[in-house]
């Protein structure tokens, strides 16, 4: 979990503490990347790296595009004002993203919540293309369903359609696989390893 810290332990008399909370290790315990917990931060860590079911995963839909549109907002804002695509900061779109999708399912990762992250992220990023666009001469398109269609199906392929403009496209393109790496990360399920729990016959 991510909330967890691991400290140099002190020893209370001839057992040490929990490596999560400080607090006296009573009874059964767990092991868990190296370290002594106790049964309640192990009952944490155990519920943490459950994989998300599906009330789980719409919670986690429901902040992720949150997040992302409010992202998308902001990206769009800053590029229109700088006329830069600027590397941090569809990273931090990616963090942010990944972020809300994780607090949303509870804080449990996963494929599915990686995935989720990512597609969000993308269409974030994307998504600030199409609001971009609504600046441009030509705009007025956007007033009919089809060009509406059509102005999301370019923005959306922006990434790949953008390779032909060679170093820049080759740039902008691995700058928004900078973000999805960021919300692939955020969204990873705890791999540390837990075991237990084992009785304490101390």
């Amino acid at each position: 979990m991510d909330n967890l810290q691991f400290q140099k332990a002190e020893f209370q008399g001839n057992r040490p503490p929990c490596a999560a909370c400080k607090g006296a290790v009573e009874g059964s315990y767990y092991q868990y990347a190296g370290h002594v917990i106790c049964a309640r931060c192990g009952a944490r860590v155990r519920a943490g790296q459950q994989e998300p079911g599906t009330a789980h995963l719409l919670r986690g839909l429901t902040f992720g595009a949150g997040a992302a549109a409010a992202c998308s907002l902001g990206y769009a804002a800053i590029t229109a004002l700088s006329h830069l695509e600027i590397a941090l900061v569809a990273i931090l779109v990616g963090y942010l993203v990944g972020r809300a999708v994780r607090i949303g399912s509870y804080g449990l990762g996963g494929r599915r919540s990686q995935v989720l992250a990512v597609a969000l992220t993308y269409f974030s990023i994307t998504g600030s293309y199409l609001l971009l666009a609504l600046r441009e001469p030509g705009a007025e398109i956007m007033r009919n369903p089809g060009g509406v269609v059509m102005m999301t199906g370019v923005a959306l392929a922006e990434p790949l359609l953008g390779l032909a403009r060679g170093f820049s496209g080759i740039l902008g393109l691995a700058i928004i696989v900078f973000g999805l790496m960021q919300a692939w990360r955020q969204t990873a399920r705890d791999p540390r390893v837990l075991t237990g729990p084992f009785e304490d016959h101390a």
